[in-house]
C-alpha cells in the first residue's frame, strides 16, 4: 500500500506541474505565431507556431470572442506544416444571431487572448450578420459584408465570374446551392506575428442539398 501511495502522489506532482509557455515568451521560444481565424456560421481560432518544437499554453490563458468566452485546446501534442497543433480556442453552441446582431452594430468584432505575461488583440471585420443572396435581376450571389470574393462554388454549375463582392451567372440559370470563400483583412493585429482570416459562407437556396 505504501509503495502504491507514493507511486501516486509521484504522478499527481508530475500532472501539477505547468510546463506551459507564457504568450510574450512563444516567439521567443518556438518560432514566429499566427493567429488563423475559421469562420462558417461558426468560428475557430487557430493558433500556429512556426520553428522546432511544439509549445503548450496554460490554463490561465482566457481568450474571448465579442465579449463571449471561448474554450481552448492547449496543444502541445504533435506538429504540422504550420506548426504546433492543436492550440486552438472556440465556442461551444456559437450563437449566431447574437454575434450577428452585435457584428452589424459595431461593423466588426473582437478578439482578445490573455494571460499574465500578454494581452493579445484582433479586430476582424464583421464576419457574421448576413448572408449569400440572389439578385436574380442582374443574375448575381451577392455577399455584402466582403469586399472580394476569392472562389466560389455554384450547383448547377454554369458559368460565372467574380466581380468584387458578387458573383455573375448565366443569365436565367436557378441557383440551388452556393459556397464562397474570402479572406478579409484584419483591422487590428496586436500581439501575434501575424493575423489571417478564412471566412467561408455556404447557402442552399433550396430545401434539399447539392449531391
Amino acid at each position: 500500500m505504501k509503495g502504491n501511495s507514493v507511486g501516486a502522489l509521484a504522478a499527481l506532482g508530475a500532472c501539477s506541474t505547468d510546463n506551459s509557455t507564457p504568450l510574450s515568451e512563444l516567439s521567443k521560444t518556438f518560432g514566429e505565431t499566427h493567429i488563423e481565424i475559421v469562420a462558417d456560421h461558426q468560428v475557430n481560432i487557430l493558433l500556429h507556431i512556426a520553428g522546432d518544437g511544439c509549445a503548450t499554453l496554460s490554463d490561465d490563458v482566457v481568450a474571448t470572442y465579442g465579449g463571449l468566452p471561448m474554450q481552448m485546446s492547449n496543444g502541445g501534442y504533435a506538429e504540422d506544416a504550420s506548426g504546433c497543433y492543436p492550440i486552438a480556442f472556440w465556442i461551444k453552441d456559437f450563437p449566431e444571431n447574437l454575434v450577428g446582431d452585435r457584428e452589424r452594430a459595431s461593423g466588426g468584432s473582437d478578439i482578445s487572448i490573455t494571460d499574465a505575461s500578454a494581452s493579445w488583440k484582433v479586430a476582424p471585420t464583421q464576419l457574421f450578420g448576413n448572408d449569400l443572396e440572389i439578385d436574380a435581376a442582374t443574375s448575381s450571389i451577392v455577399w455584402p459584408n466582403v469586399d472580394h470574393i476569392a472562389s466560389v462554388r455554384i450547383v448547377p454549375s454554369v458559368d460565372y465570374q467574380i466581380q468584387s463582392n458578387s458573383i455573375k451567372y448565366t443569365a436565367g440559370t436557378e441557383i440551388t446551392y452556393a459556397q464562397a470563400f474570402a479572406h478579409p483583412v484584419p483591422t487590428v493585429c496586436a500581439g501575434p506575428g501575424a493575423c489571417t482570416i478564412d471566412l467561408s459562407r455556404t447557402r442552399n437556396f433550396t430545401k434539399t442539398s447539392p449531391k
